[in-house]
């Protein structure tokens, strides 16, 4: 490829500005602030585009913009290719960015744009165009980059005779893949980390739960032992000893209190239902003898005489009704409990519940029903055996006064029992998280030593990295004699010998001893990038023929090594564009063309 033109439509500071080249050296002589580093950026972004934000605190989008006319950001490059003539077109604008190639020759537009310049440029990428056939001013120093590239190349057609295996891109994706797996791991262990936490601070929680809970299990269990001793001790007051001679002597109080008690009860159960209809009946006879009596006094005592028979026929009534049985009131209890047993016991079947023993409120009816019982059997054989209503009574009063203490008992142990379900409950819960956690906890640490898939990735990718090496150091010697064949052109001969191992570290062999890159001048230094560039430009770019563009690359020279150098370029045989502020080397030029 030669470049045949440059027209900068509006790029930088110029508008609508052309500059031609010819084959050969091309000397483009300008001093300080004429353009000549704007021009010599220019091919370069013509044939990759301009990178945005390409280095911290250096923007070559923004450096580039038209001083005049920001919104027109545009230029050309004509280029000779094989037969034929191109016009490249690119519009740099960012919201606007486009690219065209033309054939001139044909009259015809490109159809891929992009393919056509990755061909040009023989497929080097911008990077290592920078390192090769352009030279910045004062940059003639390569960067790592190239050298893995150099490396890279060497070993992919060394390997497959051509470039379809990248050992780069296999490294990367192996570096890619061991990423991955160490982040899959660290997600993994951070995710058992955090459950095991949550089961640390739950076991936690439920331990103090247990604690609690047994401390109320030991009061409430205090509670009902004190309960019981109460109950024991009042049953023991309460029981009263046979009717013996000392006893009545010892209670009359008691017996002549519940006399009149007893005298009641039996009246009211011996009240017959008949009672009232007679003395009402009585009411209605006097009422219709005093309707049809002759005299004035005998009528009166009849109204008299059916009054009170009134009066006293509902009174008896009301008593009769208001009064029942003690046998009813047993019998209502017990059928009342035995409602309410049965209505929880269907309730739990229809909410699912197959065993009764897991409603502390069923249980506590059920001992509520078997005391019902208990009551009323009690009472129908106390009035089996008493012969009058006062024994009735007695019994009665007795069961009243015991009756709180039972269902006191009663209720405390329901409480104790639901707070014992509760603790085992907690435990079997503790249980399953002590052992959910030693099994995190060894899923922690499997996943620690899980490093078999890490392992394979860095044994690969040490055995690419070892095979590449030996490659290099057998197929690198060719490229390290054409690095020293053109240092002996470019310095005359004085230095003819070089040495690079993979890390493209230099070695000068002089025939006195081997020095390093550091102990030679700096104008030496410059020269053996100088032929480093160019025959990894010559490697790299598979035989393209590739101008060579130069921007001040020789102001440390002195004249005897300029004079060598351009000697050397004139007779290359690439297009060389030097740009420079010097007139000296556009006279050295003319004198060794």
């Amino acid at each position: 490829m030669q470049i045949l033109e440059c027209w900068l439509k509006h790029y930088g500071r110029f508008t609508d500005y052309r500059i031609t080249f010819h084959p050969g050296l091309n000397v483009i002589e300008g001093g300080n602030e004429s353009g000549k580093t704007t021009v010599f950026s220019f091919i370069r972004s013509m044939l990759y585009g301009i990178q945005k934000n390409r280095a911290k605190g250096f923007d070559e989008y923004q450096l580039r913009q038209p001083w005049e006319d920001p919104d027109h950001f545009t230029g050309a490059m004509k280029v000779h290719e094989g037969r034929c003539i191109y016009r490249i077109e690119r519009n740099f604008l960012k919201k606007d960015e486009s690219l065209r190639v033309i054939n001139e020759t044909e009259g015809l537009e490109v159809e891929d744009p992009e393919a056509f310049l990755r061909q040009i440029t023989g497929g080097l990428s911008e990077e290592d165009f920078v390192n090769t056939f352009f030279i910045r001013q004062a940059q003639a120093q390569t960067d790592a980059q190239l050298g893995a590239d150099i490396r890279d190349y060497l070993v992919n057609v060394e390997q497959s005779g051509s470039l379809r295996t990248d050992v780069a891109k296999a490294l990367e994706l192996l570096r890619k893949k061991r990423r991955d797996l160490e982040t899959e791991k660290k997600k993994a262990q951070d995710e058992v980390s955090a459950r095991m936490e949550d089961n640390r601070r739950e076991a936690d929680y439920v331990t103090g739960e247990i604690s609690r809970l047994k401390e109320r299990l030991e009061e409430e269990e205090s509670r009902e032992e004190e309960n019981q001793t109460q109950f024991v001790r009042r049953s023991a007051e309460q029981k009263e000893p046979e009717n013996t001679p000392e006893t009545a002597a010892q209670e009359p109080d008691a017996d002549a209190g519940s006399a009149q008690e007893t005298e009641e009860v039996q009246e009211e159960t011996q009240l017959p239902p008949i009672l009232p209809v007679l003395l009402l009946s009585a009411a209605v006879m006097a009422a219709l003898c005093a309707f049809f009596a002759g005299g004035k006094i005998l009528r009166t005592f009849l109204w008299i005489m059916g009054a009170a028979f009134a009066a006293a026929g509902l009174w008896c009534l009301i008593r009769t009704a208001g009064r029942r049985p003690l046998r009813s009131r047993s019998q209502k209890r017990l059928r009342k409990a035995e409602r309410s047993v049965k209505r929880y016991s269907s309730l739990n079947r229809l909410l699912g519940f197959r065993d009764d023993s897991v409603d502390p409120e069923l249980e506590k009816k059920k001992r509520k029903l078997d005391m019902e019982r208990r009551k009323a059997l009690q009472a129908e054989q106390a009035m089996s055996r008493s012969e009058t209503a006062a024994d009735v009574a007695r019994i009665m009063k007795e069961k009243e006064k015991t009756e709180p203490s039972a269902v006191t008992q009663a209720q405390a142990s329901g409480r104790t029992d639901v707070i014992a379900r509760e603790i085992r409950e907690k435990m079997q819960r503790k249980a399953l998280l002590d052992q959910e956690f030693e099994k995190m906890s060894a899923r922690r640490d499997q996943i620690r030593r899980g490093t078999l898939k890490t392992d394979a990735v860095d044994l690969a990718m040490e055995r690419i990295r070892s095979l590449s090496s030996s490659i290099y150091r057998e197929s690198g010697e060719q490229f390290s004699q054409r690095v020293s064949t053109l240092l002996s052109m470019l310095t005359g001969g004085r230095y003819t010998s070089i040495s690079m191992d993979e890390k493209m570290e230099i070695n000068i062999n002089t025939p006195d001893r081997l020095l390093k890159l550091p102990q030679v001048s700096f104008g030496t230094m410059n020269q053996i990038w100088l032929a480093l560039r160019i025959a990894a430009g010559e490697l790299l770019c598979g035989g393209a023929d590739l101008p060579l563009l130069m921007d001040e690359p020789f102001a440390m020279y002195d004249e005897k090594r300029l004079r060598n150098a351009l000697h050397f370029l004139a007779g290359y045989g690439h297009q060389i564009l030097l740009f420079t502020c010097q007139d000296r080397e556009k006279k050295i030029a003319g004198e060794v063309s």
